[in-house]
């Protein structure tokens, strides 16, 4: 391709999933803005597409996505340091992919359905977390592993 390109993707406010997966072949544009006024999305996958800059504010966060894959890109900006997904509707064990989340300083999962035991030691890695909310939730906690500087909130079982 030669000169050059503008790529404009047209999103609607019902759209409940998007895969623009290695579409835009080598081309180098930003995720736009406006992604996360998508209220219906619950995935997206735009990965392989070399977008850059940085992901759109609120995207992380976003109160329906529940698969997001920006793999293969050129993206910038700083990593994720507070997870809050309080006070909704998960269920079932906490995935040990959290552990993925390297930076994350604060870790907030009160008031949802998850259950099982929690092993502290799957959060050993995570170097920075500083605070792990787990209260009303249905969790037993394993507290094997030494974490004198992290703060955690439980229930009381």
């Amino acid at each position: 391709m030669t000169g050059s390109t503008k790529v404009a993707i047209a999103i609607t406010g019902v759209l409940e999933w998007t895969s623009v997966h290695e579409c835009v072949m080598n081309m180098i544009i930003p995720i736009p803005d406006s992604i996360v006024q998508l209220s219906n999305l619950t995935k997206l996958d735009l990965s392989g597409n070399s977008s850059s800059g940085e992901i759109p504010p609120g995207l992380l966060n976003h109160p329906n996505l529940r698969y997001l894959n920006l793999s293969s890109n050129n993206l910038t900006g700083p990593l994720l340091a507070q997870l809050d997904l309080s006070y909704n509707m998960l269920v079932g064990k906490i995935p040990s992919s959290i552990t993925n989340l390297r930076h994350l300083a604060t870790l907030d999962l009160a008031g949802n359905r998850l259950d099982g035991t929690v092993h502290l030691s799957l959060f050993q890695n995570l170097t920075n977390l500083s605070s792990l909310i787990l209260s009303d939730n249905e969790l037993t906690v394993d507290q094997a592993a030494n974490f004198s500087c992290m703060q955690l909130a439980m229930d009381e079982h």
